[in-house]
């Protein structure tokens, strides 16, 4: 890496360390492909920033068939009920029971990404945290990419 001018030589450059950039980028590395991460805040501050924890399906199914589950298959709960208050009624609609009939997982953000970057640092990914991405060039031009004609 020549980073005396702040470059990073990578194959690809995951801008964000939120879910979905976690789950490709150890994707990527999983398959070979040297991947790095920039995140603009701080580790700390991504792995403690209260989000949603509702995990589609399909979502929990991409993390265990890539080992990216463990956390998840600890502390997540299955949830398929969803309660509705009024003023003077409430229901319930067990949505688990109606379209695919699969329950959705409970799990944490903040939990989520904690083990996603935990697994990306652990199996050798490059991470750069409170970093900002100031342009993406192709090393064998010198302009950035998308800079005129």
């Amino acid at each position: 890496m020549g980073r005396e001018n702040g470059d990073i030589d990578t194959e690809v450059v995951v801008l964000g360390a939120g879910p979905a950039g976690l789950v490709l980028a150890n994707l990527l590395l999983a398959a070979g492909i040297a991947c790095t991460v920039l995140e603009r805040r701080s580790r700390h501050w991504v792995e403690n920033r209260s989000r949603a924890g509702f995990l589609a399906p399909d979502t929990v199914a991409v993390l265990r068939a890539h080992g990216l589950a463990s956390g998840l298959d600890r502390h997540g709960r299955e949830h398929d009920v969803c309660e509705f208050r009024g003023p003077e009624i409430g229901f319930e609609l067990c949505y688990g029971k109606r379209g695919s009939g699969r329950p959705h997982t409970v799990y944490p953000q903040q939990s989520l990404v904690s083990d996603l970057v935990a697994e990306f640092l652990r199996a050798g990914g490059a991470m750069h945290f409170e970093t900002t991405a100031e342009a993406v060039g192709d090393p064998r031009y010198r302009a950035p990419l998308g800079a005129g004609s």
